[in-house]
């Protein structure tokens, strides 16, 4: 009978340790994961409290971090050479240990804060990746109900620690990630801005109206490319953009490098549609490549540009409109005319190809308008496919 109940209860403790793995491995956020760690190991020990104490290989010294019981807070960060007490003990070695009277273990250092807590007993397992690298220890801390750790709970709390680095190691690497991505759209739009200075300088110094004209056309494409960067790098997501904000801010970038903002009166009605990089991209080009049709050609009878940019996504989330009224003359050649020979509508051309997009240009006697549809999609390499 004993043996059954034994049998049910090491099943029981198995099915929480899967349970709690998954709990660990559901965030890539480094703090969240940690907190995760802390908590699966309180309860698959039944411990007062628990920490996880990370190595680092710069210093060779062990970093508590996220403690929790009582005097958790107080002592969050504390650093240790490696080797020293308990913890350093199991990180050097790479060996589990259970010490049931810390009192009597030499290599006790003692409590932090002895005053808040005192230390009766330590389960510790060292932090094994991959690699079967140390990357830390997890300690788990006085039993409860006075109680002692058992021999037959070190094979449970190790395969916890050798998730708990898995979890850690993989929480670091979308760090490095998420932070070398981030300087990188950094650096991308500061070049663009230094390289669309340089071609603005060079218009306004330029005598020649149409080749001022054409630098500032490049001007306003490429700061509609470092917009976009801008905004990932400010973003929590480097391969998502929220189309409608993105689309306004590019469009209001454009008229600022087209010297128009005074000019031009525009409105936005734009939704807030969650789009990948590889679509976003494209999309705001062709509302650049519309502007810049605009102010070099559509507003040109007009005292007064004026243009309204709706952007509504379906009720299903699935498709994109974008539509563009605007006053002033027809810009219908510039939008579909196969033998216009400047680089804006073969543009739209490709980049419409690129989202497999349907555009068209409607002509009315007050207000045109240019309208693009398209379906959603996360397929990669759309962004840059044909450029």
């Amino acid at each position: 009978m004993n043996s059954l109940i034994q049998e049910s209860f090491h099943k029981e403790k198995l099915d929480l340790l899967l349970r709690l793995i998954g709990q660990i491995n559901s965030n890539l956020d480094i703090n969240k994961v940690l907190l995760n760690i802390i908590d699966a190991a309180k309860i698959i020990t039944d411990s007062e409290a628990c920490s996880v104490f990370l190595t680092d290989k710069l210093t060779d010294e062990m970093i508590l971090s996220i403690p929790t019981g009582p005097a958790g807070d107080s002592i969050t960060g504390k650093r240790f050479p490696m080797g020293e007490g308990i913890a350093g003990w199991v990180a050097e070695n790479g060996e589990p240990q259970i010490v049931n009277d810390v009192s009597a273990d030499e290599r006790f250092r003692g409590d932090f804060n002895p005053e808040i807590f005192i230390t009766r007993n330590i389960l510790c397992a060292p932090l094994l990746n991959q690699s079967q690298e140390v990357i830390g220890v997890l300690q788990a801390i006085n039993k409860e109900d006075a109680g002692q750790y058992l021999q037959e709970e070190v094979p449970l709390f190790q395969a916890l620690a050798n998730q708990a680095a898995i979890a850690i190691t993989n929480a670091r690497m979308h760090e490095e990630r998420t932070t070398l991505l981030a300087e990188i759209h950094h650096r991308v739009k500061n070049n663009m801005a230094v390289v669309s200075s340089l071609i603005q300088m060079q218009a306004m110094m330029e005598t020649d109206e149409g080749v001022q004209g054409k630098l500032l056309v490049n001007v306003a494409r490429i700061s509609s490319m470092a917009t976009v960067h801008e905004q990932l790098y400010q973003s929590d997501s480097f391969s998502r953009l929220n189309l409608g904000q993105s689309i306004e801010k590019v469009s209001l970038s454009s008229l600022s490098s087209l010297n128009s903002s005074s000019n031009v009166n525009a409105a936005f009605a734009c939704d807030n549609a969650d789009l990948s990089i590889n679509q976003s991209i494209p999309c705001s080009l062709i509302v650049n490549e519309v502007i810049i049709h605009l102010v070099k050609h559509g507003f040109k009878t007009v005292e007064k540009g004026e243009f309204h940019l709706e952007l509504t996504e379906s009720t299903d989330k699935e498709s994109i409109l974008l539509t563009i009224q605007h006053n002033g003359q027809s810009i219908r050649e510039r939008i579909e005319g196969e033998d216009i020979s400047e680089a804006g509508f073969h543009l739209i051309e490709v980049l419409s190809k690129q989202l497999e997009a349907e555009y068209s240009y409607t002509e009315d006697p007050n207000r045109h308008e240019f309208s693009l549809w398209f379906q959603k999609s996360d397929k990669k390499g759309v962004g840059n496919g044909s450029l």
